[in-house]
């Protein structure tokens, strides 16, 4: 292990206090010391003259379970600034896992998560079953570029002990005992607590089966954790339906408030077009705090630009018809975009979809026809203009689109402007986390690393909303205390010397590009380095000069004891 001095760098500690002048000494892995000129006493030296140091990130929502296992670098992570992420959100896990119902869990967590199946497949190092505790210990001894955390998903407990019936009724007193027991087993093991999802559907349609779940259930899962003080329950609501969203949080609430049970859910509007939907988040927060329920929400301070593809995308999910086309053999779907019958139910879906208010396909003139297969084209107008310009309705303009440049093209989306003002109130609330990133899932959709770096680039540097301190303390150690994290989030002695080293004027988050490294064969979007000088998580630079180092001083579930 290499000791560093990290020498003439503006400290930024992570606590939210003011930026001093100090120089940083790691030793063994740890901060040894913090303050000025600070002499040499053997270790290599970081240039930090004109940069800021501050801890490492945390990106507070991924879905790197899998990833983990079959790209331990965790690429292109390293070149953002994050050392730590909490994984196994949305009620989806990889453990526990009944073998008889295997194949039906790993096809739900890569439909509901856009990931390859054949990797979960080939390249998890299967062997836990049921065992929450023999995953802990498989995936600590799996060393990676960054540190991991992660939950137990509800859903995994569901269908450990119902089977086939998670998905279509309530459990009994004996069923909800089995789901107890495993989620001892997982906080005994060191899960941060338990994600549930009252959100999506699979990809027949059917609730999800944490969806499935009544209050008796709940009530018995949140009875466990009130026996650990540190858990967190992680709850996506209906964000996308302003109907539900309000009455799944307080649901939640009033079940877990109660118990003393501290909880993340997602996630608080800020999209600036839903001035009406922001002041409602607003108020539910408030509303829930007030009731005295433990309740954090989480928040995206960047507007979400996202690309649309048809080989996964749960973005076509509320057009049943789009959804059965994109999930139909691959022999068949060229032929249903021809087929009148099948035109005819798409119109009318597209019409009717049960999407969010404001879903893209109602608003045509957002979504962009980015990228063809064929080179046919026409690309880079809206599929409005496209239709408006053919006399067509939106969803027969997009099958012909697609008859023409094929199935392999892409569109994206302009992204919507976020509500500035709402974020940075956010920020500063004490009881608010910012940036779910979704890094690790999605990976056709968009390119979740590095998001946090808007904070830096657009709200601290360019427009000067946000000071250095408030930014970082976000992302460090307003995280770390959430979630319990004792060792990091902070540059102080004793602390794990998980650190960033960068200049304002030296960082930027660069566009999506394809990368075909997917394992089975298909691609991903992921962007260039953003220029930090280095990152080090346990003293280890994992990025220096310009690029990822290859170490993987990473560790998963080590901030809670083993059993």
């Amino acid at each position: 292990m290499v000791n560093t001095l990290i020498r003439g760098g503006t400290v930024v500690d992570g606590t939210g206090k003011a930026a001093f002048a100090a120089d940083v000494r790691v030793k063994d892995g740890r901060i040894a010391e913090v303050g000025p000129n600070l002499r040499n006493t053997g270790e290599a030296e970081i240039d930090a003259t004109g940069a800021f140091v501050t801890p490492g990130f945390i990106d507070s929502h991924t879905h790197l379970d899998g990833a983990m296992f079959w790209d331990p670098d965790l690429h292109p992570i390293p070149g953002f600034g994050t050392t730590t992420a909490i994984m196994g959100n949305c009620g989806i896990t990889m453990a526990p896992l009944a073998p008889e119902m295997r194949k039906e869990v790993l096809d739900l967590f890569c439909y509901l998560e856009d990931l390859p199946l054949s990797a979960f497949e080939d390249r998890v190092p299967w062997g836990w079953g049921m065992s929450f505790g023999d995953y802990r210990r498989k995936a600590g001894a799996s060393p990676t570029a960054i540190n991991l955390e992660g939950y137990v998903g509800h859903i995994n407990l569901r269908v450990a002990a119902l089977g086939a019936d998670a998905w279509s009724r309530t459990a009994t007193a004996d069923e909800r005992a089995k789901m107890a027991a495993l989620l001892d087993d997982a906080l005994r093991n060191g899960a941060l607590g338990l994600s549930t999802n009252l959100m999506d559907n699979d990809r027949h349609h059917r609730p999800v089966p944490s969806r499935v779940a009544d209050d008796a259930e709940f009530a018995a899962l949140f009875d466990v954790m009130a026996t650990y003080p540190n858990a967190i329950a992680q709850i996506e609501a209906r964000f996308a339906e302003p109907a539900h969203f309000a009455g799944d949080v307080e649901r939640m609430a009033a079940l877990a408030g109660p118990r003393g049970v501290r909880a993340v859910w997602l996630t608080m509007p800020t999209t600036a077009r839903s001035a009406e939907f922001v002041a409602m988040g607003r108020a539910l927060h408030e509303r829930v705090r007030a009731g005295g329920a433990n309740f954090w929400p989480t928040f995206v301070h960047k507007p979400m630009e996202i690309f649309l593809n048809f080989e996964h995308s749960l973005m076509f999910e509320w057009m049943p018809a789009w959804h059965d086309m994109m999930y139909a053999p691959k022999a068949t779907r060229e032929g249903l975009l021809a087929s009148p019958e099948w035109r005819a139910k798409a119109r009318h879906d597209m019409d009717h979809h049960t999407g969010p208010p404001g879903y893209p396909f109602e608003r045509p003139e957002v979504i962009v026809l980015s990228s063809s297969e064929t080179g046919a084209g026409p690309v880079g107008i809206s599929l409005g203009k496209y239709a408006k310009d053919a006399g067509l309705h939106p969803s027969d303009a997009l099958a012909n689109w697609l008859q023409a440049n094929g199935l392999g093209s892409i569109l994206s989306m302009v992204a919507d402007a976020v509500d500035e003002t709402a974020v940075k109130a956010l920020i500063r609330d004490p009881h608010t986390l910012s940036c779910p990133n979704d890094t690790g899932a999605h990976l056709q959709l968009f390119e979740a690393a590095g998001q946090m770096l808007y904070l830096l680039t657009h709200y601290v540097r360019d427009t000067q909303q946000l000071s250095i301190e408030e930014a970082v303390h976000a992302i460090t150690g307003k995280q770390a205390g959430f979630f319990g994290l004792q060792d990091r989030g902070a540059i102080a002695p004793g602390r794990a010397a998980d650190i960033n080293i960068f200049a304002l004027n030296e960082i930027a988050l660069h566009p999506e590009e394809k990368a075909f490294d997917v394992p089975g064969g298909s691609w991903r979007f992921i962007r260039k380095p953003a220029g930090f000088r280095a990152t080090l998580v346990a003293g280890t630079p994992i990025f220096q000069n310009g690029k990822a180092t290859g170490a993987r001083p990473g560790r998963a579930f080590t901030s809670r004891p083993a059993a």
